[in-house]
């Protein structure tokens, strides 16, 4: 059997890295001696991460075919903190790409034909793969959103699989929200699909809304397929994220030193991605937390391996990252989010823990530190019926 495996790889995020390899491993065990092709925006990156597996290969994805964006937008070359825009330039960026997202949505909705005509080219080579492939899985993530390169990237890959009589399966993903002409190229996308598994309550609402019929529970991110322990290590781990969580730096702050000053232990600021701006928030916090002499590191993994191994020593993770999240969960580290979007709404209720989920905003001189006195109350019992979960959902993906 030959599968084509899509997803989020090569964009320099260690939490879809981890997707990849668990998926692969899902797909092996349920069809032994199975041939695997990935497809990557960054065939190099992916290489490394696969390389030891047999009957797997990497080729470019159409997001990397079509479009061309360098490498660099995404992950970080030989300058390790990348180039800081202007939040001037930000803002005018904020205020033009949704326009602009919209109107190359909408041209690709009412002429997808023309596009096929323009790119037969570079369409060709993935057309062939299909024509001797059985099986498309676009495993995990969240790429069915507003992006308009990756929407119409997906929407080709799904179309011409489907063209060949191949069978597509959508597993663990989670999608929206969704604006404008977003809502029908992804409507359009999931329409491709056999079958549908989505891991969080909100994506599920979306499909039916739209009026697919999708696999109505909510399957696990495929990395809790996962489960390993470590040793603990005498240290907290804290991921940020997003911008939201400076307004906010002066609460969290009096948080971690509460716990540095009672516990005694040391604090790791680490990164999921591998973006300039990812780094650029984490990097404000190491010198806001190293101003009021507490003992912090800022450690930038170099793959998913080596930030598992962070977060798996950890004695808690505070994170704003979903797959800080998980991999911590995966190794049996008590975690808090830092972020109540819907996705880590699903997360946080499915492994039992709701009350430990904040908003920055919600975050109060003691909310942290309440939590971290109470680490040892968490149950990861729960792993294996997550794992069942998943393995019961890939019994329904059949050519």
């Amino acid at each position: 059997m030959n599968i084509i495996l899509s997803g989020g790889w090569g964009y320099g995020n260690l939490g879809d890295d981890a997707i990849l390899v668990s998926s692969i491993h899902l797909l092996k065990n349920k069809y032994p001696g199975c041939f695997i092709t990935i497809l990557s925006y960054n065939t190099r990156e992916t290489l490394k991460i696969v390389s030891g597996w047999q009957n797997v290969e990497v080729k470019e994805s159409l997001h990397e075919r079509l479009f061309g964006l360098t490498h660099k937008d995404f992950i970080f070359g030989q300058n390790l903190y990348g180039e800081i825009s202007s939040p001037i330039m930000r803002r005018i960026k904020n205020t033009i790409n949704p326009i602009k997202k919209n109107y190359q949505i909408g041209s690709f909705v009412k002429n997808p034909q023309c596009y096929y005509s323009i790119h037969k080219r570079v369409l060709t080579d993935y057309i062939n793969l299909c024509k001797t492939s059985d099986l498309y899985v676009m495993s995990g993530g969240g790429y069915l959103t507003t992006w308009a390169e990756m929407l119409i990237s997906k929407y080709c890959e799904v179309h011409f699989a489907k063209e060949s009589n191949m069978k597509i399966f959508i597993i663990g993903q989670s999608i929206g929200p969704f604006k404008n002409n977003s809502w029908n190229l992804a409507r359009m996308v999931l329409q491709e699909s056999d079958g549908m598994f989505f891991r969080d309550y909100e994506s599920i609402k979306d499909a039916q809304h739209m009026g697919m019929n999708c696999y109505e529970r909510v399957v696990p991110d495929l990395v809790l397929a996962n489960e390993f322990e470590h040793s603990k290590g005498n240290y907290i781990v804290f991921i940020p994220f997003l911008t939201d969580l400076n307004q906010n730096m002066n609460n969290i702050i009096d948080n971690i030193s509460k716990i540095v000053n009672n516990d005694g232990v040391s604090v790791i600021i680490t990164v999921s991605q591998l973006w300039p701006w990812s780094i650029q928030i984490a990097l404000s916090f190491y010198f806001a937390i190293k101003a009021k002499d507490i003992d912090v590191r800022l450690i930038v993994p170099k793959d998913y391996k080596e930030l598992t191994s962070i977060l798996a020593s950890a004695q808690m993770t505070f994170s704003q990252n979903l797959h800080g999240l998980i991999l911590s969960y995966c190794s049996h580290t008590p975690i808090v989010s830092l972020n109540k979007r819907r996705k880590f709404i699903s997360f946080m209720e499915k492994i039992g823990h709701p009350d430990y989920m904040f908003n920055p905003c919600e975050i109060k001189s003691d909310s942290l530190y309440n939590c971290y006195n109470h680490k040892n109350t968490f149950d990861f019992r729960v792993l294996k019926s997550l794992k069942k979960e998943i393995e019961m959902a890939l019994t329904k993906v059949v050519i």
